[in-house]
Formats: structure tokens, sequence, C-alpha cells
């Protein structure tokens, strides 16, 4: 383990944050400047794990999204407004979900006359590559 070194740790914390912002986030034009530099690490860093620059991107990723968080929160959003959002955004009727029942049943769903059961939360969690969670509540 090498010596605590004030001088050389402020010198290489003061570079690395001219790079990168690698602090709380309290503005919107930090907010700006964060979103830039994840969108670039992202392009440069993918997923891969085993790059260098991963530790930086996963940091700044937890930054953002603390920021995310506190400024704009997520509304509180049921299951079912979640499934017809999808429908929509998918151009998907009734007659495209059969993994639910027949149409009848899907419309009952849609109109919230019956609940989704933990299989079709499943199924539709695979589908839309979601969480069976998000169709929950």
């Amino acid at each position: 383990m090498t010596t605590f070194a004030p001088q050389e740790l402020t010198y290489a914390w003061t570079t690395l944050q001219s790079l990168i912002p690698l602090h709380a986030i309290h503005t919107e034009q930090q907010y700006d400047q964060a979103l830039k530099v994840l969108h670039e690490l992202l392009d440069l860093v993918g997923d891969d794990e085993s790059h260098p620059l991963y530790a930086v991107l996963d940091t700044l990723s937890v930054l953002v999204q603390t920021y995310e968080e506190q400024q704009y929160p997520a509304a509180d959003v049921s299951g079912l407004e979640v499934l017809r959002f999808l429908l929509e955004e998918h151009d998907l009727t009734v007659a495209d979900l059969p993994e639910l029942g027949n149409a009848q049943q899907v419309a009952e769903l849609l109109a919230n006359q019956r609940p989704l059961t933990p299989a079709q939360m499943q199924v539709l969690a695979q589908k839309f590559s979601l969480s069976p969670a998000t169709f929950a509540n």
C-alpha cells in the first residue's frame, strides 16, 4: 500500500474533475454536463466490466441516477397503466396478447374488471423485457 500523499491526490483529483464531473450533482447545468460525459463513456465502455473506465462509468451513473430521483421523482403508476401504455407504444391490440387469454378476457383485464395473475405478469414481463413487479400494483 502506498503512503498517503495529499498533494499528489489533490493534483490527481483536480485533473480528473476537469475531465469528468465525479461529485454530487446540484444544478441542471451540472446534470447536463454529467449526462453528456455519461453518454460518451457508455459509447466507449459499453457493458464491458473489464474496461479500465468501467468504475468511472458506474460511479457517474449512480450520481446521475441520484440527481434524477431527487429532481424528477417517478409518478406512481399501476401495472394496468403500464400495460395500456405498452400496448399503445407497440401498436398492439387485445388480439396480440393471446398469452393472457382470449380477446374478451384481455379486454376485461384492461378495463380493470379482473386482476392480472402472477403467471400473466410473468408472461408480460418476458414479452416486454421488464420485471414482473412492473405489473404487480
